[in-house]
């Protein structure tokens, strides 16, 4: 690794950053997150193209798939954004 890349690149968040980062975009406070929440999300954190995002973490977590992501899949959102490399400035 560079040291430019050192000096510019955000520090990588921890997994429970992320979580709380990610639970604080339940707007409605319902305790799951629903598309339109994972798409201000992953705009907040930085996507291209958060839509496209949204319903990719939709298909990796929404394991009952009703389209929210509750609590008891919300590891597997962490999980999904951690694997993509996203940062929190």
């Amino acid at each position: 690794m560079s040291k430019l890349c050192r000096i510019k690149c955000a520090p990588v968040p921890t997994k429970v950053q992320l979580k709380h980062t990610l639970q604080k975009f339940d707007g409605n406070g319902d305790g799951r997150l629903s598309k339109q929440e994972l798409k201000n999300a992953f705009y907040y954190i930085g996507s291209h193209f958060p839509n496209w995002r949204a319903n990719r973490a939709l298909n990796r977590a929404d394991d009952n798939e009703d389209g929210y992501i509750s609590e008891g899949e919300m590891d597997d959102l962490v999980e999904y954004v951690w694997q993509c490399g996203y940062t929190i400035t």
